[in-house]
């Protein structure tokens, strides 16, 4: 299960799996690191990683890391299966986002919601949706409603589609809210 499959399937906290979160080995943070080439960031002091065993004999491995350019949080998810190592989940670039903000902004997003830099904005490769935060979990109060935005871009050439979902802080980990509106379109097909 992909990291937008958490948050539209509605499911609090942290997905559910056969094994709490583990911290991946030095040498495997390492290799997956050189796994992404130009695409990693150089100018960040840590990048940190969790492994986790998923379904059907698969084993997710979360990097992140923060940098000052937008999207400050970066995360890339990996499914491993044995020596097949495939990226489902890469941080957007920055025409990326760019492009990103102007679809908000086409659907009403207002200058406030959108202004600030993206704190998070993630791609999900096999679904091609765009998932974007601009609140810090850490600067999240905890109870108040935040937005969380999906953009779906379409594989027939239709506009993208468009939709929020509300979350907001809980024991230091996001937790979907009730609430949320599509704002464009069908943002949960490809």
């Amino acid at each position: 299960m992909g990291l937008f499959d958490w948050i539209r399937s509605g499911l609090e906290e942290r997905p559910k799996q056969s094994a709490a979160p583990q911290p991946m080995s030095s040498h495997d943070i390492v290799e997956r690191v050189r796994s992404l080439g130009d695409a990693c960031p150089t100018d960040v002091d840590q990048i940190e990683g969790i492994c986790w065993d998923g379904s059907r004999g698969v084993r997710l491995e979360k990097l992140t890391a923060r940098e000052a350019a937008p999207p400050h949080l970066r995360i890339w998810i990996f499914e491993v299966r044995g020596d097949d190592v495939r990226l489902t989940t890469r941080p957007a670039t920055e025409g990326e986002l760019v492009e990103l903000v102007a679809v908000l902004r086409e659907v009403g997003a207002s200058d406030e919601e959108v202004a600030t830099p993206a704190f998070e904005a993630e791609l999900d490769c096999q679904a091609h949706r765009f998932q974007l935060s601009f609140v810090d979990l850490t600067q999240m109060i905890e109870g108040a409603p935040y937005k969380r935005w999906s953009v779906q871009y379409h594989r027939d050439g239709r506009p993208p589609s468009v939709a929020f979902l509300l979350e907001t802080r809980r024991e230091g980990w996001y937790h979907s809210l009730p609430g949320g509106a599509v704002l464009r379109g069908t943002p949960w097909e490809p």
